[in-house]
């Protein structure tokens, strides 16, 4: 877990994001589950929590700097946003 980012949610959990995947790590159990792929590989990067407890995961190094994904917790199914100056990509 190099170059990641974590992040508090509203459950409890902590999600772990950089390189080009995500973790969620459950402090009551000491355990992680992934919490799937990135669209773009992030490394010094920056999470922001939001109000809503989605997760704006930003920029980085290499191809990720023009890059944008956002996490949503269950059960909200995950989206991927994946921004560049000319166009704009959203997986569902």
């Amino acid at each position: 877990r190099q170059m990641c980012i974590r992040d508090r949610l509203a459950d409890g959990l902590v999600l772990f994001a950089g390189g080009d995947t995500g973790e969620l790590f459950d402090p009551t159990t000491n355990m992680f589950t992934s919490a799937g792929a990135m669209v773009v590989g992030h490394g010094h990067h920056t999470a922001t929590l939001l109000q809503d407890g989605s997760v704006l995961i930003a920029g980085g190094s290499g191809g990720a700097g023009n890059a944008a994904e956002l996490y949503i917790p269950d059960p909200i199914v995950p989206l991927s946003l994946t921004v560049t100056p000319a166009t704009a990509t959203l997986q569902v």
